[in-house]
């Protein structure tokens, strides 16, 4: 219990320092990346990615990794190997104008996906299970249509891009149970109930039968490159939000520990998703051609996933006030 404390007491402390309504506790860096690494080492008790770990109360277990990186040093703390490729350039245009679209919607109290609401404690107790619940349908939606994009990746003889893309989807595959845990764990469902709440497509955000026809269309006929935009850099935005947001799930909300392993580790884990996407496209976008369909993928899944929040806030009792 001491570990969990000091890992606590350092969420916390970092939280206070950079509040959520400012736009730059919307951005992750090295700092950040550094301050979160030590915090999971006393949390864990590991380096990310390096041992298992059996969480206390838990019946799960985070794996060991037992394969090469993608690419030499893409999980060392401040990575920017992506800067010396052909299409750097390119990738930074698409980074800040996401940067711009974060500090134009800072403000709003929904954005990024009702965090503001969360960490002040705003959302009812079932409001936050519909929350968890929409969650768990996005991304139970656009990742498991990766397993064809990685056997395309792989007939290509596009191994970097194939282990990036392999990676990527046992992850998501991952997170997607870690977030059955919390539904049942944290608000009672039962795993068939869960199930049942998580593919019921009449609600949440944004028609999700289209998006299971958007991101299986995208797998199954689209670039690479459009594959690394729409689900790997977008996801750039996810760790300093969420860990707000678990802060908050324990402090405010009172969620035990044991059940808040998806948003512990996407305080993190969505840093090196991002560099996946950084490199393949700095890698490989270099015709014009290929930046236009790749801008097109990363601009249409933000705003998609930004209507979406909107939509799910428009349910909300603090919408109406």
């Amino acid at each position: 219990m001491k570990r969990f404390n000091l890992s606590l007491k350092i969420y916390i402390a970092l939280y206070y320092s950079s509040p959520v309504t400012g736009t730059g506790s919307l951005f992750h860096d090295e700092a950040y990346e550094r301050e979160i690494v030590e915090a999971l080492k006393v949390q864990f008790r590991l380096e990310p990615f390096s041992y298992a770990k059996h969480v206390k109360g838990s019946e799960r277990e985070l794996h060991v990794v037992g394969a090469y990186t993608p690419v030499k040093g893409i999980f060392s703390v401040g990575w920017q190997g992506w800067k010396e490729l052909p299409a750097a350039e390119f990738v930074e245009r698409l980074i800040e104008w996401h940067n711009g679209f974060m500090r134009d919607h800072s403000g709003e109290p929904f954005f990024p996906n009702q965090t503001p609401l969360i960490v002040k404690g705003e959302l009812t107790w079932e409001e936050l299970k519909s929350w968890a619940v929409n969650l768990a349908r996005y991304a139970g939606t656009s990742f498991m249509y990766e397993g064809i994009a990685h056997f395309r990746a792989h007939l290509a003889g596009l191994k970097e891009v194939r282990d990036m893309i392999a990676r990527h989807l046992f992850e998501e595959t991952g997170h997607n149970e870690m977030l059955f845990d919390l539904l049942t764990g944290a608000f009672g469902m039962s795993r068939e109930e869960a199930e049942r709440e998580v593919s019921a497509h009449d609600i949440g955000d944004l028609h999700l039968t289209k998006r299971d026809l958007y991101y299986l269309k995208l797998c199954m006929e689209g670039h690479f490159v459009e594959i690394a935009a729409a689900q790997m850099l977008r996801e750039r935005w996810i760790p300093k939000p969420t860990r707000q947001v678990a802060i908050a799930l324990r402090k405010v909300y009172k969620i035990p520990e044991r059940h808040l392993i998806h948003p512990d580790v996407h305080s993190y884990i969505d840093i090196y998703h991002e560099r996946f996407g950084q490199y393949i496209l700095a890698k490989y976008c270099v015709t014009k051609e290929l930046q236009e369909i790749a801008e097109r993928a990363f601009k249409e899944a933000i705003i998609r996933e930004y209507e979406g929040w909107r939509k799910f806030y428009e349910t909300l009792r603090a919408s109406k006030r």
